[in-house]
């Protein structure tokens, strides 16, 4: 038979974690990578594989994306007259598979059908309860054992599945989907035209027409370059100035590349000069007026403003969350936190006479966005709502000062969170190094 798993919160990180995978292997290729099926609707039990829709310019090149998927794990499955419009993968290629990958064309019906039927669980808990009690029926009928059972389990939830997009209304699902594309592009370019002109701790600005710097004030420090905006035909040369300006200081840099910024090949540019991405984050955004409201009271857990000492233990538990050194991060907290030239306030969760959790908000000098950064905490105390916690101290800072949109690059554990706090998707960012973090284990002293 086949068996329907309880609903598991770890399969948005899991979709996370693989799109990362997918995104990296198809480049620019890969312009929207979704999380269907439904592992994707909370509180919905399911069959435990992660389903994700890839929406590709043009499925012309049908042997580009089998070649750069086989080099993930992942095998082509045609399925008769529907391959051409829906190409289907799946890793491991012998059932049972834990991944499923689903290339359409962007702007096509296949691509908005899929996105609106899982949105339209995710808004009616009633509509997915059904879903559920007629995906039960199906499995107690159908053993999953062969292809042919398992394609019937597939057809027989196929009127359901249609006559829920009929209600979602499909037009408007799908125009409801280009807007929020350009609700995300009028998003980035106000943030970035306001962070371009933000001031970090410690740093130095320098704003060019077509890129950011941020300099350390230290011969040792580490620089952060930021929104390029570069031409195609001057793209090359204008890497070379940069890295060659970083080599005549001897400094190592971070380069935040979004998905946005310009040339749409920056990414591959940058790896090809020997750039390494540490981790991939999505640049969310929240509107602080329609923010919910935060979790009950948990005495167990002190969250509190940190200064002094209390910002050298935050320092120390970043480096032990994120498992690499940070010996600039203190200094930068201590700047920022100054309650006399400071922009912003950091907080650390307490929890048995230790810090278990900190974070901080940066106004930067009265932008409308606020930057949320650092939520972090410690592996053995999660799960009890400290980051929530953190998240809602910063919150109420922000209201209190009339700031109206809180910005975030969220790791792929923190999104799930705050995509139930009401953040929303902008676009994902990639903070590539010239020289990797150092990740020797670090330990509490």
């Amino acid at each position: 038979m086949i068996e329907l798993a309880a609903y598991d919160a770890r399969w948005p990180g899991m979709f996370q974690a693989e799109a990362a995978r997918i995104r990296e292997a198809l480049g620019e290729r890969a312009e929207r990578i979704e999380h269907v099926g439904s592992t994707s609707v909370p509180g919905l039990a399911a069959k435990p594989v992660i389903d994700i829709q890839v929406s590709v310019r043009s499925l012309g090149e049908i042997g580009w994306y089998e070649e750069r998927l086989s080099s993930l794990g992942y095998a082509h499955i045609p399925l008769g007259d529907f391959d051409p419009e829906y190409p289907y993968f799946r890793r491991p290629a012998d059932w049972p598979s834990t991944h499923h990958v689903h290339l359409c064309e962007s702007g096509g019906h296949l691509e908005a059908k899929h996105v609106a039927f899982r949105d339209h669980l995710r808004a009616h808990p009633d509509v997915a309860e059904g879903y559920l009690a007629l995906k039960k029926s199906l499995a107690a009928l159908h053993h999953g054992a062969t292809h042919e059972s398992r394609e019937k389990y597939s057809l027989g939830k196929t009127e359901f599945v249609e006559s829920v997009i009929r209600r979602a209304s499909l037009t408007e699902g799908f125009a409801a989907q280009r807007s929020a594309q350009e609700w995300r592009l009028e998003m980035f370019r106000r943030y970035a035209e306001e962070r371009r002109a933000a001031r970090i701790p410690a740093f130095r600005l320098e704003r060019l027409q077509d890129i950011t710097r941020h300099l350390p004030s230290g011969a040792d420090g580490e620089a952060l370059l930021s929104f390029a905006r570069f031409p195609a035909a001057e793209a090359g040369r204008r890497i070379g100035e940069e890295l060659d300006c970083l080599r005549a200081h001897g400094w190592e840099a971070e380069w935040k590349v979004h998905d946005f910024d310009q040339p749409a090949d920056l990414r591959s540019r940058l790896a090809a000069k020997g750039l390494t991405t540490h981790h991939v984050e999505a640049l969310m955004m929240l509107d602080v007026a329609g923010a919910p409201p935060g979790p009950a009271e948990n005495r167990e857990i002190v969250v509190e403003e940190a200064s002094g000492a209390r910002i050298e233990e935050i320092a120390k538990l970043q480096e032990e969350v994120w498992k690499c050194r940070l010996p600039w991060l203190a200094a930068v907290l201590h700047e920022m936190s100054d309650p006399v030239k400071g922009s912003g306030v950091a907080y650390c969760a307490w929890s048995g006479g230790q810090v278990v959790g900190s974070g901080w908000i940066d106004f930067h000098g009265g932008s409308r966005f606020a930057q949320l950064c650092g939520g972090a905490v410690r592996e053995d105390h999660r799960g009890r709502g400290i980051y929530s916690r953190l998240f809602q101290r910063r919150l109420l800072e922000a209201k209190a000062r009339g700031v109206p949109f809180i910005a975030v690059d969220a790791a792929p554990m923190s999104r799930p969170i705050l995509e139930r706090k009401g953040f929303r998707f902008v676009c994902h960012t990639y903070p590539m190094r010239t020289r990797p973090f150092e990740t020797t284990a670090v330990t509490r002293g």
